[in-house]
C-alpha cells in the first residue's frame, strides 16, 4: 500500500495463502461490476483495536436509542451482537424488517426482553 493515510481503508485482511486468493479473486469481480471499490485484500499481521471513541461511531450518535434501551454503559455501544446490528442499521445495512427481526430472535433466544424489543421497534 502507498503512503496514505490507513486509518479507515476497507480491507479484507486474509489469514491464509488461500484466503488471500479467494478474496483477491472475488473482489477483482465486484470491480468489474461497480465504478468505485477501494477496498484491497492483504494478508493479517498484528491486529490493534481502535481507540474508545472511533467504535461504532454511527451508532454512538444515537444517544437517544441507548437511553430508551437503558444502556448507558458506553461499552455496551461497541461489545455484543445487538451493538453490531444497530450499527449495521444506523449505517443503512439493514433494513427496519431485517433489524426487527434480529430483535425478535434476540427476544426468542432469551438474548433480551420484550421489553427491549419494544424499545428497540419504537425506532424502526
Amino acid at each position: 500500500m502507498g503512503a496514505g493515510k490507513r486509518q479507515y481503508m476497507s480491507a479484507i485482511f486474509a489469514h491464509t495463502d488461500e484466503q488471500f486468493e479467494t478474496a483477491a479473486k472475488v473482489l477483482h469481480d465486484v470491480k468489474q461490476s461497480k465504478t468505485r471499490v477501494s477496498t484491497q485484500v492483504e494478508m493479517a499481521t498484528n491486529f490493534y483495536e481502535g481507540e474508545f471513541y472511533h467504535q461504532k461511531w454511527l451508532l454512538q450518535r444515537k444517544a437517544d436509542w441507548f437511553g430508551r434501551l437503558d444502556m448507558m454503559n458506553p461499552r455496551d455501544l461497541i461489545e455484543g451482537e445487538a451493538s453490531s446490528r444497530l450499527n449495521a442499521y444506523v449505517a443503512g445495512y439493514l433494513s427496519h424488517d431485517e433489524m426487527r427481526e434480529h430483535a425478535r430472535a434476540w427476544v426468542k433466544a432469551g438474548v433480551a426482553s420484550q421489553e427491549v424489543y419494544e424499545r428497540v421497534s419504537f425506532y424502526l
